[in-house]
């Protein structure tokens, strides 16, 4: 396993991609573990040469004592990034990394030559909404409410809530979408024939052969086969003999 020690701290990294590729730090979110989140099928991985890494209090890095401050958090991505020997490098930051990131961004700036950032704030007085408020709303002020959030565009009063959307309106919610057929299940097996031995399946084809009515239509008929009758006698080699070998 790869360890590498920053500062005091033992992080936990992977790298995947081309060795030859720009490289890239990719700083995941809160509760990341690359235990599970399968970095090497990462599709950034075929642009770059890329270091997934937990961060501090995560995965398999350390956890010190806490708490832990935004600071500490961008210092430890650019102490990996040092301690692998890049002086510059990309930074692809996801939902908690991307805050980082943009820390990592304001005390590091040389070192980053490319931000990505998804699904992210900058916290502080703008930070994430807190989702978990609207767990208890009822469905149709849920979906006003998450769409006011997640999509500036929208206008539930305009003829067309969602612009290049007409038929928003007509759509029904996702609460009121029609109830979908009942999922068709496998056939239920056979029965056993006899204690502990299932009855052996058979396919449509060899089902038809078993019938002797179609091995008899396959068979061919005798009278298409012809016998090969050989000759009982050979002439001589030459008319100065007459003598006929005969075979016994």
């Amino acid at each position: 396993m790869p360890f590498i020690d920053v500062d005091g701290l033992q992080m936990y990294y992977e790298m995947h991609g081309d060795p030859e590729a720009p490289p890239v730090l990719m700083i995941s979110g809160t509760g990341n573990d690359l235990r599970w989140s399968q970095p090497d099928r990462n599709p950034i991985n075929k642009a770059g040469y890329v270091c997934h890494f937990d961060q501090r209090g995560l995965g398999q890095t350390d956890k010190p004592d806490g708490p832990y401050t935004m600071a500490q958090y961008a210092d430890d991505a650019a102490g990996l990034a040092a301690a692998l020997g890049w002086s510059r490098c990309h930074v692809v930051g996801t939902s908690f990394g991307g805050m980082v990131a943009l820390n990592l961004v304001q005390r590091h700036p040389d070192l980053v030559d490319r931000l990505v950032l998804n699904c992210t704030s900058p916290g502080g007085d703008h930070a994430s909404f807190p989702l978990h408020t609207l767990t208890d709303l009822p469905p149709d002020e849920l979906l006003d409410r998450r769409m006011r959030l997640t999509d500036g565009r929208y206008d539930p009063d305009a003829d067309e809530p969602l612009p290049g959307i007409p038929q928003w309106s007509t759509t029904p919610c996702w609460h009121e979408a029609p109830t979908r057929r009942p999922v068709r299940r496998p056939p239920e097996p056979p029965p056993a024939r006899g204690p502990g031995r299932p009855r052996r399946q058979r396919s449509p084809a060899r089902h038809r052969l078993a019938d002797p009515r179609v091995r008899r239509a396959l068979r061919p008929h005798r009278s298409t086969v012809q016998r090969q009758s050989w000759p009982t006698t050979f002439p001589a080699r030459s008319s100065e003999s007459s003598r006929v070998a005969t075979c016994s």
